[in-house]
């Protein structure tokens, strides 16, 4: 195995929630993070993409294409045990101090918003195909350097007007990151 990306599961779909109409699920899976982290998922995890329009950059004129896009995405997270006691703590009246006395394997789900994408670099990009023959050389790539974001991508969503239900025609998972 060699690289990061979703191994198995962690689709996309319509939560189907009326109290959240532009809830998705993530379902349970198992993906490596870019920085070799376990990411895994046992339960189907609620993500909804109203809470986090604050996020959105703004938008602006010269946008290639004008509808808006979210993309759900998973990174490792460690997550902090209770607290206990200091072990050889001065025994007087005071406060006692505490620390954390664990730390464990989680995970962040949440969306990502794309960069607009400009009229003049949408013509500039290079098309699939051409990136497809490069990989047919005899010789083996070189490993891509590992990328700014923990983020491992599972889906596209085309946002429908606010109040609308997203549907399963509105989720692209085709835009995943795979191993």
């Amino acid at each position: 195995m060699h690289g990061w990306g979703v191994l198995c599961g962690l689709w996309v779909v319509p939560a189907s929630d009326a109290a959240h109409p532009w809830g998705v699920s993530i379902c349970p899976g198992y993906a490596i993070g870019p920085y070799g982290d376990e990411i895994e998922l046992i339960q189907p995890v609620l993500v909804d993409i109203e809470d986090s329009l604050w996020y959105k950059p703004s938008q602006f004129a010269a946008v290639a294409v004008q509808r808006d896009i979210a993309v759900i995405a998973v990174c490792y997270q460690d997550w902090l045990g209770d607290l206990e006691l200091m072990p050889g703590a001065a025994c007087e009246c005071s406060d006692p101090d505490y620390v954390e006395a664990r730390t464990g394997d989680g995970y962040r789900a949440g969306v990502l918003w794309p960069k607009p994408v400009l009229r003049q670099e949408a013509e500039s990009l290079p098309s699939r195909g051409a990136a497809a023959a490069e990989m047919c050389r005899p010789e083996s790539p070189p490993c891509p350097p590992c990328p700014d974001s923990p983020w491992v991508l599972l889906a596209s969503i085309i946002l429908p007007q606010r109040g609308v239900p997203i549907t399963a025609a509105m989720i692209d998972n085709g835009f995943r990151s795979i191993l």
